[in-house]
């Protein structure tokens, strides 16, 4: 299929895309068939925008990618509000980038490098007050609330839905990874999850105090799994068959279960309730970690590249909508 041309307008832009680490941008940015802004910006953008933006095509959609100052919700908003102010014809935003997986969730479970496609978000918080702990913030947000999106899910969730999704994702991962060795997969063998009682410490004999109460440890969180010699007995087996948000990471398996069986949840990120449905929108992210103390960085460009990929094969079933003729709009003027 040829790219359509670069558009001649900010309005003939249709969809939004947003990443809140730069790994994550920069995957997206690879899956890009070509750029408008290589020589420099010639869209500009409206007064008070404090957005930083990538104009460019993927596959038949003309894209404008946002690049947040900073994670969680609030940042999220606030790129997502500026959006209508500069490009009126946004149809769909997408969140794009990694996220921590609860596993067991689903009929075929959850692993290192899923991909996974928002259709309801709960907000949860990490409460300042006793008894401490996460808590639901406000009510589920549900991204669906938008007629058209919601009729897109449908078509995604179907069997051909779903067969030609899997199949396109592999295709765009595949060939990202010919290009970039770094979006190759880790090992399978890196995919380790614990019993959610086997805590990520410093174990004994240690003379650290905390981690002899069971308390939050910083240096223990920055040390692997192989220093801190965390055992493997603890190690859930498990093997494979041929999304809540909030402002604070989850590493507490107990809390992630807890809240995954309560909200009936699949996944833990930290900006889709600040974007939902402002414009409607779609939240596409890369399993990277299980959301508990022992999670680390290093599934975290693979899924990144997977989570560009299964974006890419989404917008590929998005269709477009006619647009008016320029004497169309010269009339209306």
């Amino acid at each position: 299929m040829a790219s359509p041309l670069p558009p001649k307008y900010r309005r003939d832009f249709d969809v939004a895309i947003i990443c809140a680490l730069q790994l994550e941008a920069d995957a997206v940015e690879a899956l890009f068939d070509s750029f408008c802004d290589e020589d420099g910006d010639r869209y500009e953008k409206a007064s008070g925008d404090q957005n930083a933006y990538r104009t460019g095509v993927i596959g038949n959609h003309n894209v404008v990618l946002a690049y947040m100052p900073g994670i969680g919700k609030g940042h999220a908003a606030s790129v997502a509000a500026s959006f209508r102010s500069s490009f009126q014809g946004i149809r769909l935003a997408l969140m794009v980038g990694i996220c921590g997986g609860v596993p067991g969730r689903t009929d075929n479970d959850i692993f290192l490098g899923d991909a996974i496609i928002s259709d309801e978000i709960v907000l949860y918080d990490l409460g300042r007050r006793f008894p401490a702990g996460f808590r639901r913030k406000e009510t589920g947000t549900d991204s669906t609330v938008n007629i058209e999106v919601r009729a897109f899910l449908r078509k995604l969730k179907s069997r051909k839905g779903r067969e030609i999704l899997l199949d396109r994702t592999h295709h765009h991962l595949t060939a990202l990874q010919k290009r970039i060795s770094d979006y190759r997969s880790s090992a399978r063998k890196l995919d380790r999850l614990f019993e959610p009682s086997y805590y990520h410490k410093h174990h004994s004999p240690s003379r650290c105090r905390k981690c002899r109460k069971e308390e939050h440890c910083a240096k223990a969180q920055e040390s692997t799994c192989e220093t801190l010699k965390c055992d493997w007995k603890g190690l859930v087996s498990r093997s494979r068959p041929s999304p809540a948000s909030g402002d604070t990471v989850m590493k507490s398996a107990k809390d992630r279960d807890r809240i995954a069986v309560e909200e009936d949840v699949i996944a833990f990120e930290m900006e889709g309730a600040g974007i939902c449905n402002n414009p409607p929108c779609i939240v596409v992210k890369g399993v990277c970690d299980y959301a508990d103390s022992h999670k680390d960085k290093t599934w975290q460009r693979y899924t990144a590249a997977t989570a560009a990929a299964c974006m890419r094969s989404l917008l590929e079933q998005w269709a477009n909508v006619d647009q008016p003729l320029e004497s169309d709009r010269a009339a209306r003027k």
